[in-house]
């Protein structure tokens, strides 16, 4: 019985570090406001490029669920402030708009964001006058809500607003959770609880273990005082 007790408090304490790990990393990556935001490095396209383009397969924080719990969101900053399009379409259909004119495909590689060249010599339509958009904004720091479009892959894709060649811009990923930062706290105090009673579990399972192996009988609890007494 002492070996069970034993066993199910060790499990109980490795649940409890586990509970106090997530929660740390919760409150860590999104603070108290519930919102984390990544952002490339500043990214150019080649002088003659009308556009920057990268598949979007999914945005996602990691956390299962976390379509459930919050919302994400796609940006582009310029540094220059200079006004920027961004629009979040189906990929077959950025491809058939931008058919023809030279655009850079952006993408990692090794760790670093790296662009590649589309050749092309058309002039593509200003963005702002096709109705294709699953997702569209317009400004110094554009950004929206993430809705992945139906039937396929999403490109997100930055332009200047007259279609106009060499786009400058960071690639921005936000994701905002009501629910993330009191679920950490719960973590961390539900884990912290459940460490320290799994610890005095093994702790006293042991100590009665050690007086067993050493000849000494458990002691009997003290008499209770009776009436009189």
């Amino acid at each position: 019985m002492r070996a069970l007790k034993l066993a199910i408090a060790v499990v109980v304490i490795v649940c409890g570090i586990a509970l106090v790990t997530l929660g740390g990393v919760g409150v860590y990556t999104f603070g108290t406001s519930g919102t984390v935001t990544l952002a490339t490095e500043e990214i150019s396209s080649g002088p003659d490029a009308h556009a920057l383009v990268a598949n979007v397969v999914a945005v996602t924080t990691g956390l299962p669920g976390g379509d459930l719990l919050g919302k994400a969101t796609i940006g582009a900053r310029s540094q220059s402030g200079e006004r920027l399009f961004l629009g979040l379409a189906q990929t077959s259909t950025v491809d058939q708009y931008l058919r023809g004119a030279r655009y850079d495909v952006v993408g990692q590689e090794n760790g670093q964001w790296k662009t590649l060249p589309v050749p092309g010599t058309s002039t593509p339509a200003p963005p702002r006058d096709e109705t294709f958009w699953t997702r569209q904004a317009v400004g110094s720091d554009p950004s929206f809500e993430y809705v992945p479009p139906t039937g396929g892959s999403a490109a997100v894709v930055v332009m200047n607003p007259d279609g106009r060649t060499g786009v400058s811009a960071s690639f921005v990923v936000g994701y905002t959770s009501s629910t993330v930062f009191p679920l950490s706290v719960a973590a961390l105090v539900l884990g912290a609880a459940a460490a320290a009673g799994g610890a005095t579990v093994a702790y006293r399972s042991r100590s009665r273990r050690r007086r067993a192996n050493d000849g000494w009988p458990d002691l009997p609890p003290p008499p209770a005082d009776g009436p009189g007494q």
